[in-house]
């Protein structure tokens, strides 16, 4: 007699799903780069991975917990829980609002160092990042290693605090074509 395991699905890397055999459950997790809610009831996730840039479109129907749009924000690190539907270089998860977590929100999740690496799936989004103010070279935001660093725009009303220590950005992520730079328009600014 063979027993069957209970043991729980893997946790496997986004860049990874293209080899996996569709009807596979796995889990994933990710930063959170878009959303959409859909007429049929359903919203549709598009979580990245930072460290390379792959992603993956998890198809969410109602469970018993509420949507994720309600609760998950743009660069929210996101666990989910879901079926391979398809493979390839886009590939699908079918999941239900039972199986999607919120780890860690974007103040603490998303990098200065993901945005300037990965600025096209977070370009015109509204997110929350930390790092530290520069001023070298114009008003910069930097990532606490001081490796990376974006320009920034002040929105009307918004100041910059005390340059000492760690400040969260509210932003948009933009593209001044003309120059084409890239910044951060900020809408506001508290220390961390």
């Amino acid at each position: 007699m063979v027993l069957a395991g209970t043991s729980s699905p893997p946790h496997v890397t986004i860049s990874s799903l293209n080899a996996i055999e569709e009807g596979t459950t796995v889990y994933v997790s990710g930063l959170l780069v878009s959303l959409w809610r859909y007429d049929t009831g359903t919203e549709s996730l598009l979580l990245a991975d930072p460290s390379d840039g792959s992603t993956v479109k998890v198809i969410c129907a109602q469970g018993i917990a509420a949507f994720p749009g309600t609760y998950l924000c743009i660069g929210d690190e996101v666990l989910a829980k879901g079926e391979v539907m398809e493979s390839g270089c886009q590939p699908v998860l079918v999941s239900c609002t039972d199986e999607i977590e919120r780890l860690r929100p974007s103040e603490s999740a998303l990098t200065v160092k993901t945005v300037c690496l990965h600025w096209l799936l977070f370009e015109d989004d509204r997110f929350n990042v930390t790092g530290t103010i520069s001023t070298d070279g114009g008003l910069r935001l930097q990532d606490l290693e001081s490796e990376y660093s974006i320009s920034l725009r002040l929105a009307v009303g918004a100041t910059v605090p005390s340059p000492d220590g760690g400040v969260c950005a509210d932003c948009t992520l933009c593209l001044d074509e003309s120059q084409m730079l890239i910044y951060l328009l900020v809408w506001s600014l508290s220390p961390q």
